[in-house]
């Protein structure tokens, strides 16, 4: 009797430590502080979104010194938000990432420069100093001089505006949802600075998408679907009720640590609804072929990423899955 029971008790013990493993829930990081930006995520998460597609979901932010597709590949995340340029050069560096959702169709990225400081035209940053992000972020920008065979100097940049400010560069790069909104909180006004929107010179690049590694998108493909379209609601539920959403960017805040701006995160969530695609049934969730070939020809072409790219297939198993329709 002795034995049975000791028999018993073993197969509990097992069967729970099974059921636990299979109960752990899966981990989302966004790859910048609370903000606005990640909106969406939050209200999925909120309004039981995840929950009702089947998801256990933890939404965590990234620390500066780490970049998502890092934590994928360290085994530390199992999805990332990130973008495009990103990923695509990671994958050619051989890391195995994916792409598993692309809600943010534009990504509002701009060049700022100082009418002060002489710069009126893109032809102006010829011999200037030009303050870009030290990540992965200043591809975009790089790629858009480049493009336009326009000599200047990098300066490093960790995405605050003192430099500019203090005329440490002549032109920085920014976000039409967050650095602009800062310098205009500065106290400069629109007509003191000079926009060049990236997308104006043919550097059409979408805003964040949803990553994960080959081997989590092919074991687990219902659940990044399902974590793609809850956050896509999350994402209507923010532009329909931006109060509630404010709220919700509140509490991540406070969570955080984060200091909550009103006017700022008020400004980034108004300019981060014209990135997505309105709701409705032509409204987009997956990567395209053309997006993702341009970005990686891009990043080729201005001497970023060597060597082949893996077939649109293999990047964004999803998308062509589904075949291309989104």
């Amino acid at each position: 009797m002795a034995l049975m029971f000791r028999i018993i008790l073993l197969l509990m013990i097992g069967c729970c430590r099974l059921a636990g493993a299979e109960a752990a829930p899966l981990r989302l990081y966004l790859q910048w502080r609370p903000q606005a930006q990640f909106a969406g995520y939050y209200l999925a998460e909120e309004l039981g979104f995840y929950r009702e597609a089947g998801l256990q979901l933890e939404l965590h932010h990234l620390a500066a010194h780490r970049t998502p597709v890092q934590l994928l590949a360290d085994g530390k995340a199992d999805f990332v938000s990130d973008w495009l340029p990103s990923a695509v050069s990671r994958r050619a560096a051989g890391v195995p990432v994916v792409s598993v959702g692309q809600l943010m169709r534009r990504s509002g990225m701009l060049l700022v420069g100082s009418k002060a400081r002489g710069v009126e035209t893109l032809a102006d940053l010829a011999g200037r100093r030009v303050g870009v992000w030290v990540n992965d972020f200043r591809l975009g920008p790089l790629c858009m001089l480049l493009r336009e065979k326009i000599a200047f100097e990098t300066v490093p940049s960790s995405g605050d505006i003192e430099l500019f400010l203090w005329g440490g560069c002549d032109a920085m790069a920014a976000m039409i949802y967050s650095e602009y909104f800062s310098l205009l909180n500065a106290g400069l006004e629109p007509e003191d600075l000079s926009v060049f929107c990236l997308d104006d010179y043919g550097v059409p690049l979408p805003g964040d998408g949803i990553y994960a590694l080959e081997e989590t998108c092919r074991q687990r493909p219902d659940e990044c679907r399902a974590l793609v379209e809850a956050t896509r609601r999350g994402w209507e539920a923010a532009f329909a009720d931006p109060e509630k959403a404010l709220e919700a960017v509140r509490r991540a805040c406070r969570q955080g640590d984060v200091y909550y701006n009103e006017a700022e995160q008020r400004w980034m969530l108004e300019h981060l609804k014209a990135l997505y695609d309105p709701p409705g049934a032509a409204a987009r969730s997956q990567l395209s072929r053309e997006e993702y070939e341009f970005v990686g020809q891009m990043l080729r072409d201005n001497g970023f990423i060597t060597g082949p790219l893996p077939d649109f297939a293999e990047f964004a198993p999803l998308a062509a899955g589904a075949g291309e329709r989104e």
